[in-house]
Parts: C-alpha cells; sequence; structure tokens
C-alpha cells in the first residue's frame, strides 16, 4: 500500500473516520478475494458438469444412431416379408387356377361308354 501525506488541520473526528476506512478497504478486498474463490470453485465445478453432460450427449446420440439402424432394418425386414406375402399369394392364385383347369380338362375328358358313343 502507498502512504498517503496529510498536510492540513484535521479534527480528532476527521482523523478517527480516516483510521476507520483502512480496515474496512482490508474487509472489502477479503470478501473480494472470498468472492473470486468461490466463482473459481463455481466456474470448476460447472465446467466439470458441462463435461458430463457432453459425454452424456455423446452417448445419446450414439445410442439413437443405433436405434435409427435398427429401424432402418426392421423397415427392410417388413418389407421383405410383404414381399414374401405377396409372392406367397400369387403362387397360390396360380395353383389355384391350375387346379381349376386340370378339373375342368379331367371333366370333359372323362366321358362315359355311351356319351363317347352318342355325341
Amino acid at each position: 500500500m502507498s502512504d498517503i501525506d496529510l498536510t492540513g488541520v484535521y479534527s480528532d473526528e476527521q482523523l478517527e473516520l480516516l483510521s476507520s476506512v483502512h480496515p474496512t478497504v482490508q474487509k472489502l478486498n477479503s470478501s473480494t478475494e472470498q468472492t473470486e474463490q468461490l466463482s473459481g470453485q463455481q466456474i470448476k465445478f460447472l465446467n466439470k458438469e458441462i463435461s458430463a453432460k457432453d459425454k452424456q450427449i455423446k452417448l445419446l446420440s450414439g445410442q439413437l444412431k443405433e436405434k435409427d439402424l435398427q429401424i432402418s432394418l426392421l423397415n427392410k425386414h417388413l418389407d421383405q416379408a410383404q414381399q414374401l406375402q405377396l409372392i406367397a399369394e400369387q403362387r397360390l392364385t396360380e395353383t389355384k387356377n391350375n387346379l381349376i383347369e386340370y378339373q375342368e380338362k379331367e371333366n370333359h375328358t372323362k366321358k362315359g361308354f355311351w356319351s363317347r358313343i352318342f355325341k
């Protein structure tokens, strides 16, 4: 601290007031240092929290990408299942039509003895 030259005539009250300012300034300086320390601690704590949240975000982002891939695969499998079902239905329809045609041919070709004679 720098010294202050006081020149002049001062009353006892003024001197007492000047001497009481010095401890108040020390208290303010001490309070400011404590505030700075608390602020530094809070900043460190908040930085740690931010880092932890960033890790959580990265983890959740990875899980989200994995779920997107699973959904994509499920959609692909669903599409394949629908295509297979359509193919099965088409084959069933073809088989049914072939069976009907075969039965009609069999009914026409299996004529009895008398029906072959009396055409």
